[in-house]
């Protein structure tokens, strides 16, 4: 068992340790790069004490070392604070934007179309033509190579049942958290409103800015459910 003398000597190296580690960053840093000088440029121009100068090696790796620990864990608090709090936001922003948009189309079923058109080959010739007369050949002979089998893919969705796409819904929670509601929401829901505007027919199509608005509000609550799964 160590004997009180040996308790006493750890007592008193943590209350040292603990005094250092209360001193602010400025201040350990200087006093490293003091003793650090003092010791490997012996001719410095200050007086330092016999005695004192066999602890200098000590005392600059100590104090080195004391900073780069308070850095490290200054720097690991701040890194710790934002992800909570960039977390956090998350969460308003899933529980309060993307989860009540998201439940507007479980009673809305969106039907995706994908119709592919091979255009005929005397037009596909031409356009290949077309890109090596009036371009360097050798940087596109693959571009007019492509186009030769090139074919146009179209998607069209809609609403097959349960109501038209809730754009003035989606709008008002967007109005109702404009301070939480990321900026690439706000974009695709006001390109949607507009687009609204150019087109007319059948409401239960969607237009494509609609439809760009609807699979992201799919994929951004997704990844915000994984990324906040574990925040209470």
């Amino acid at each position: 068992m160590p004997g009180p003398d040996l308790d006493t000597g750890i007592g008193a190296l943590q209350k040292i340790l603990d005094a250092l580690r209360s001193l602010p960053i400025w201040l350990l840093g200087g006093l490293a790069g003091a003793s650090f000088v003092l010791w490997k440029f012996p001719a410095f121009p200050v007086p330092v004490p016999s005695a004192l100068r066999d602890w200098l090696p000590a005392s600059a790796f100590t104090f080195g070392l004391i900073t780069v620990c308070k850095l490290t864990s200054d720097l690991v608090s701040v890194l710790i604070k934002r992800r909570r709090g960039g977390l956090a936001r998350d969460k308003m922003r899933l529980d309060n934007i993307y989860l009540p948009m998201g439940a507007m189309f479980l009673t809305r079923h969106v039907d995706v179309t994908v119709g592919i058109f091979d255009p005929p080959f005397r037009i596909k010739m031409k356009k290949a033509w077309a890109i090596l007369a009036h371009r360097k050949r050798r940087l596109h002979v693959v571009a007019a190579a492509k186009t030769l089998f090139e074919k146009k893919r179209s998607t069209s969705a809609g609403i097959e049942f349960g109501g038209e796409f809730p754009l003035r819904e989606i709008l008002a929670i967007v109005r109702n958290y404009i301070t939480i509601a990321d900026g690439e929401l706000q974009a695709k829901v006001r390109r949607a409103d507009r687009s609204r505007y150019e087109e007319w027919g059948n409401n239960s199509l969607l237009t494509e800015e609609e439809f760009e608005l609807f699979n992201h509000i799919v994929g951004e609550r997704d990844k915000l459910m994984k990324r906040t799964r574990w925040v209470s």
